[in-house]
This record gives C-alpha cells, sequence and structure tokens, in this order.
C-alpha cells in the first residue's frame, strides 16, 4: 500500500523535474550571448604584413650567410684533411696520430660553434614570430571588439563565411601601422 502511494508521486516527480530542467535551460540560454564569428585569413596577413616580411627577409639573409660560412668551413677543413693525408707518409705515426686527432678536435669544435649558430638563429626567429602573433592576437581581439564580433578564428578552419565576418584586412592595416618591423639582435 505504501508503495502505491509513493507510484502515484512519480509521474508528478518527473514533470517537475522536467520543468525545472526547462526553466533551468531557458535562464542559461539567456545568460549567453550569441556568438558572432570574425574570421582572420592567416595567409593573407602572414604574406602581407610587414614585420613578416621582414622578418623572412632578414631569416634568408642569415640563412644564406650561415651557409656560405659552412661552405668556407667545409672547403677549409677539407683541405686540411687532404694536407694532412699527404703527409702521413712523412710523420712517425704516433706524430701523426697525434696531429690527425688535433684535427678531429678542431673539427668538432667548429661543427659544435656551426650547430650552435643554427640552434640560436632559430631561436631568434621563434621569438620575433611570437612577437608577431602577440601583437595580432591584441589587434586582432580589438578589431573583433570594435566590430561586434566575440569570437575570433583562423581562415584555415572555415570552409565558408559571408565576406562581412573577414576582418584580415583591417587586422593586417593595424597590424602594419603598429608592427613594421621586429627587432632581431644580432
Amino acid at each position: 500500500m505504501i508503495m502505491k502511494n509513493y507510484m502515484r508521486f512519480i509521474p508528478l516527480l518527473l514533470a517537475a523535474f522536467l520543468l525545472s530542467a526547462v526553466v533551468a535551460t531557458s535562464a542559461h540560454a539567456q545568460a549567453v550571448p550569441a556568438s558572432s564569428v570574425a574570421v582572420v585569413d592567416m595567409s593573407v596577413i602572414v604574406s602581407k604584413a610587414k614585420a613578416y616580411v621582414q622578418l623572412r627577409e632578414e631569416m634568408d639573409k642569415r640563412t644564406e650567410n650561415l651557409q656560405a660560412d659552412a661552405k668556407k668551413m667545409e672547403e677549409e677543413f677539407t683541405k686540411q684533411r687532404d694536407d694532412l693525408g699527404r703527409q702521413k707518409t712523412l710523420l712517425s705515426p704516433e706524430s701523426f696520430k697525434q696531429r690527425q686527432q688535433k684535427f678531429q678536435e678542431k673539427f668538432m669544435a667548429e661543427a659544435k660553434g656551426f650547430d650552435t649558430r643554427k640552434t640560436n638563429l632559430r631561436a631568434t626567429f621563434d621569438k620575433a614570430v611570437g612577437q608577431i602573433q602577440q601583437k595580432l592576437a591584441e589587434i586582432a581581439a580589438n578589431v573583433a571588439q570594435a566590430r561586434g564580433f566575440n569570437i575570433v578564428i583562423t581562415g584555415d578552419n572555415v570552409l565558408y563565411a559571408i565576406r562581412g565576418f573577414d576582418v584580415s584586412e583591417d587586422v593586417l592595416k593595424q597590424l602594419d601601422e603598429t608592427l613594421p618591423k621586429v627587432q632581431l639582435p644580432k
């Protein structure tokens, strides 16, 4: 009998639960603003922004210099190795072994120095890109806010968007004005 009394209240409890869920959902929906999405086409920014163009040009120069130094070092060590090879018949085995060891030590030290330069060049590039991206994020947020958008995404995630959602040119213009170039350490 007690069970029958409880069974009568189950539909009533279920209805009350569903009603509270609907009220809570509609209240939550009213609290969350409608999404308004802006799109930034990163291929436009990376190819046209003055800071990115200047960075690429500077990194190309530095890479060319590094490659020229590597070629020069390779030619120098090839000459030294060949000279050492010719001296093999003129020197005692112990003297030749000492010179060969010195040559290898010098080569390893130069190679390590070259690797350090390559690593430093990469770190310089990464740091400069980070500076540009930080400024880009600030500008994109400002442009989006000024135009009433509450979300900014990159264009590579978008299959279709109405022209008014693309803020790339506005972002590009402001990026060029505020960060026309990045300072790279020598």
